[in-house]
């Protein structure tokens, strides 16, 4: 699935589960994606941000929450992002194009991708009453090091094909679509996540996905 479209699907998401009858426990979600998130004000306070992207900041990758504040490392990479926050405070709808500010600042040869989705009016505030407008998605493009399907045949002795369904369900996608993306039935996917589950003792999806992020972040640390 295209990042254009996982970010939108994203936004999608929190402006039907993360208002006051969502039921949704949103950071419990957000904790789970492989991509740095963040949820900011208009004056680029973060509100929230999820795992992976504290530790993407302390990784070097052109930004750093500062004084409260999302901030890019560079001068000129920092007002690209702001210019994209502030228009999102005119557009916010979670319908809208993700703006995409490439971090040039970065002196990693590999670099890092933010893209700036609205985020519906009313839909997240934290305990002070601010108001989130963005949903940050940070994208380190450097090739992966974490987890892969080589790592789940050892760990789980789950087979080939069911390692790429554990991989694309930790990038965000659904059953469908990774039904779609291999050429495989909707009944075949679920046959396969039972089995990884199965394999994994774990009973629900969340878990499942928790479960594999915790694996990507540990063998990406030990990188």
């Amino acid at each position: 699935m295209r990042l254009e479209q996982r970010i939108t699907r994203w936004g999608a998401f929190i402006e039907a589960n993360a208002g006051p009858e969502g039921g949704v426990d949103l950071a419990e979600v957000l904790n789970c994606l492989g991509s740095g998130v963040a949820l900011v004000d208009e004056k680029t306070r973060v509100l929230f941000h999820n795992a992976a992207l504290a530790r993407m900041t302390q990784e070097k990758c052109g930004l750093r929450i500062w004084g409260g504040q999302l901030r890019a490392e560079n001068q000129r990479d920092n007002a690209s992002l702001k210019a994209a926050i502030d228009r999102c405070i005119a557009r916010t709808d979670s319908h809208g194009e993700s703006a995409v500010v490439p971090l040039r600042g970065s002196d990693r040869f590999y670099p890092t991708v933010v893209s700036v989705l609205p985020v519906p009016q009313h839909t997240v505030h934290d305990r002070t009453g601010s108001q989130a407008v963005a949903l940050v998605v940070v994208v380190d493009t450097e090739p992966a090091v974490g987890l892969d399907a080589g790592f789940l045949r050892d760990a789980f002795q789950l087979s080939l094909a069911e390692a790429h369904v554990a991989i694309r369900l930790l990038e965000g996608e659904t059953l469908s679509e990774i039904a779609d993306a291999r050429g495989i039935t909707l009944h075949t996917a679920r046959t396969q996540l039972k089995s990884i589950m199965s394999k994994t003792g774990i009973s629900r999806q969340s878990e499942l996905v928790n479960l594999l992020s915790r694996c990507d972040t540990a063998l990406r640390t030990a990188h």
